[in-house]
């Protein structure tokens, strides 16, 4: 299923399914000069880029340790068995 996934290419790009790599630093510098009105170096947009991938790293480390918890857990104390999308596996989805 297409979900718009955007995968790494191991640089400062990024590609998303069917499209042509987005310079990521680039990008990312104009988004933010735009709101912050002022100029934002190449520094500053891969500091704020490893930021953000750290942050939902740690998002879905932390989901990847509750969906193995919940794998162990006995259900069946009166909770439901729900079948959802979880970062854990969005992130599965980008490694296949």
């Amino acid at each position: 299923m297409d979900r718009g996934l955007i995968y790494m290419t191991g640089d400062t790009s990024v590609m998303k399914m069917d499209q042509q790599p987005i310079d990521l630093i680039e990008t990312t510098r104009a988004f933010w000069e735009k709101r912050l009105e002022r100029p934002v170096s190449a520094e500053e947009a891969r500091e704020m880029i490893a930021n953000v991938l750290g942050y939902f790293s740690l998002l879905a480390d932390w989901d990847a340790e509750e969906h193995q918890h919940s794998q162990t857990t006995d259900h069946s104390q009166g909770h439901p068995d729900t079948e959802s999308v979880t970062c854990f596996d969005i992130v599965s989805d980008q490694n296949k």
